[in-house]
């Protein structure tokens, strides 16, 4: 149900990215348009965590579009939404804010980015929601953990084939 729940997310999301963007009827185009999608319906249906990733993706840059347009409380969402994220499925996670810091470069919106106060208030929120567990994990198991996690499901993943995944 989770993510079949999420998919649904996705295509809210969709919907409020392009309202926001260019108008209702450009949101419920893209919204058409990934319903139309059959590998992100199948992928919907199954038990994956690849469409929950994607919800929490498409939260963070909604948030950024509503952030880029002042509403600066916005930080919040984008920041939480990255943590759940990076929650779901680590450092696969990491596109959205690194998207999200690229756009704030080409925009030329560093500088007034680190002057606020809600930005880094929202990046502790998410770290509150990342780091609780981890240190959890490095606590009671140590080394194993850190070896199994960080160097097994993140850097072997990315550079090997593992369990026939290519």
């Amino acid at each position: 149900a989770v993510s079949a729940l999420a998919g649904v997310g996705v295509v809210a999301v969709i919907y409020g990215i392009g309202k926001l963007q260019r108008g209702p009827v450009s949101g419920l185009i893209a919204a058409l348009i990934l319903l139309t999608t059959f590998q992100f319906v199948q992928m919907s249906r199954l038990v994956n965590t690849d469409v929950l990733l994607l919800f929490f993706i498409y939260v963070a840059i909604y948030g950024y579009l509503r952030v880029r347009n002042g509403e600066r409380r916005w930080w919040y969402v984008v920041s939480v939404s990255c943590a759940l994220g990076f929650m779901v499925k680590s450092f696969a996670s990491l596109f959205a804010p690194v998207a999200i810091a690229i756009a704030l470069m080409v925009d030329r919106q560093v500088n007034e980015t680190l002057r606020a106060k809600q930005f880094w208030l929202s990046i502790l929120a998410g770290l509150v929601i990342i780091v609780p567990w981890h240190a959890t994990m490095i606590y009671f198991h140590g080394s194993p953990f850190v070896n199994e996690y960080f160097y097994y499901h993140v850097w072997n993943r990315t550079i090997t084939t593992l369990e026939g995944h290519t």
